[in-house]
C-alpha cells in the first residue's frame, strides 16, 4: 500500500466514524427539532442510535463476501457511494421517518468493514500496525464527533455540519478513485500471517467461534458501559450541578487513551501472542471498572477511565488481526464480515443487560454486567488456547 493510499484510507475511516458519532450525545434534541419541537417517545432516539447497527448486521456477510469476490477497491467505491448517499439523506431529512431510514442506510453501507479488509492487507506497514492506525482513526473520531455535534447544535444547527460531512465524503470518494490502487491493495504473505491457504481452508473452526464470541462480548461491554457509566455517575454525584459535563469529559478521557495507545498495541501484536494481549486487555478493562466503586474523587475516575481506554485500544484491532490469521486469503473478507456481525450482536446485547440489572438492583450494580462481559471475553479466548496447548502436549507424548 502506498503511503498516500494508506492515509487516504485513514481519512475515510475517520469520516465514517465521525458521521456516526456526531449525533450520539444530542440525538433526542435533534429528533425533536425534526418533529417541529414536539416531544417524542424515548423509543425514537434509541431506534435512531441503533439503526446503523441493524443496517450493518444485515449487510456484513454480503459485503464481506463481496470483498473476496469483487476486490477491495471496487467494494470500497460501492460502499462509499452508499455512505455518501446516506449522509446527504440525513442532512436533507425533513422528518423523523426519513432521518431514521437514512441512519439505517448509513449502517447498511458497511464502509468500515471494507476498510478493515483493506487495512488487514499488509503493504505499506505490517497488518498489525495498519489495523492499529485504523483504531486510532476511530478513536479520534469518537473523541471529536460528539464534541462537534454538541457545539453545532447549539451554535450553527446540525444540518450545516451534516451537509459539510456529506460534501467531505464526496471529496474522499474522489480521492479513493484516484489514490487507491485498482486491484486489492495487497495479498497477505506468509511473513505477516501464520496461517496460509493450506492451513486455513475452512472458514469455520472452534477457535474462530470462540474469538467471534469474545468480540461480541467486548462490544457488549463497551456499549453497556456507555449507559452504565452514566447511570452510576448520576447516582454517585447526584447533588453535583455538572454531572453531564463530568460524564462527557470522562468519556473523552477514555477515547483519548485509546487514541494514544492503539499504536502501542499494534506494535505488540507484530510479535504475535494475540491471545495473551487480548486477554490481558480484557482483564485490564474489567479491573479498571471494578476499582470505580472504591474511587470517590473525579481525578481517580479519570485515571481509571484512562486505564480502561488504554486497554480497550487493543481489543478491536487484535480481533480483526486474529480473523485474518484464522482464515485464508480468499476468505478474509467473509471472516472480517463475521467479526463485524458478532460486534453488532454485542452492541445490541450490552445495553439490554445493563437495563435488566438496573431495573432489578439499581444504579449501584450496573457496572457488574459490563465487568462480566469483559471477563467473559478473556475466558473465551484463553479457554480454547489452553485446551489446545494441553491437548497437543498430551498427544506429542
Amino acid at each position: 500500500m502506498l503511503r498516500r493510499s494508506f492515509y487516504t484510507l485513514c481519512g475515510v475511516q475517520f469520516l465514517a466514524t465521525f458521521s456516526l458519532m456526531l449525533l450520539i450525545p444530542v440525538m433526542p434534541l435533534y429528533l425533536q427539532t425534526l418533529n417541529q419541537g414536539q416531544p417524542l417517545s424515548g423509543l425514537w432516539p434509541a431506534a435512531a442510535i441503533a439503526a446503523p447497527a441493524i443496517g450493518a448486521l444485515l449487510s456484513a456477510a454480503l459485503i464481506g463476501k463481496g470483498c473476496d469476490t469483487l476486490g477491495g477497491k471496487r467494494m470500497l467505491l460501492i460502499t462509499q457511494s452508499t455512505f455518501v448517499l446516506a449522509l446527504f439523506s440525513m442532512a436533507l431529512a425533513s422528518n423523523v421517518y426519513a432521518f431514521l431510514a437514512a441512519r439505517l442506510l448509513l449502517g447498511f453501507a458497511g464502509i468500515s468493514l471494507v476498510l478493515t479488509v483493506l487495512f488487514s492487507h499488509a503493504s505499506y506497514r505490517s497488518e498489525a500496525v495498519q489495523l492499529a492506525s485504523q483504531q486510532r482513526a476511530i478513536a479520534l473520531a469518537c473523541l471529536l464527533g460528539p464534541l462537534c455535534g454538541g457545539f453545532a447544535l447549539d451554535q450553527i444547527g446540525m444540518q450545516p455540519l451534516l451537509l459539510a460531512t456529506a460534501i467531505g465524503g464526496c471529496g474522499m470518494l474522489v480521492a479513493c478513485v484516484w489514490l487507491i490502487p485498482k486491484p486489492n491493495l495487497a495479498q497477505p504473505t506468509a511473513n505477516n500471517s501464520p496461517h496460509t491457504d493450506s492451513t486455513a481452508t475452512s472458514l469455520w473452526s472452534w477457535s474462530m467461534g470462540c474469538w467471534l464470541a469474545a468480540g461480541s462480548a467486548v462490544q457488549a461491554g463497551a456499549f453497556a458501559l456507555v449507559i452504565a457509566f452514566a447511570l452510576y455517575c448520576q447516582q454517585v454525584w447526584q447533588h453535583s450541578s455538572y454531572v453531564a459535563t463530568t460524564i462527557g469529559a470522562l468519556h473523552a478521557t477514555a477515547w483519548f487513551a485509546t487514541f494514544i495507545c492503539a499504536g502501542f498495541w499494534g506494535r505488540r501484536n507484530e510479535s504475535g501472542n494475540l491471545t495473551r494481549h487480548y486477554a490481558l486487555a480484557c482483564l485490564g478493562c474489567a479491573l479498571a471498572l471494578m476499582a470505580l466503586p472504591f474511587s470517590n474523587q473525579v481525578w481517580l475516575f479519570a485515571l481509571l477511565r484512562l486505564l480502561q481506554g488504554a486497554c480497550f485500544a487493543a481489543l478491536p484491532q487484535t480481533l480483526f488481526l486474529k480473523m485474518t490469521q484464522l482464515s485464508s486469503s480468499t476468505q478474509r473478507g467473509a471472516a472480517i464480515g463475521l467479526a463485524r456481525s458478532s460486534q453488532v450482536v454485542g452492541q445490541l446485547l450490552g445495553p439490554l443487560s445493563v437495563a435488566l440489572v438496573y431495573d432489578q438492583f439499581g444504579a449501584e450494580a450496573v457496572l457488574w454486567p459490563v465487568i462480566l462481559w469483559f471477563i467473559a471475553a478473556a475466558v473465551l479466548v484463553l479457554g480454547p488456547h489452553s485446551f489446545n496447548s494441553t491437548y497437543f502436549k498430551a498427544i506429542s507424548k
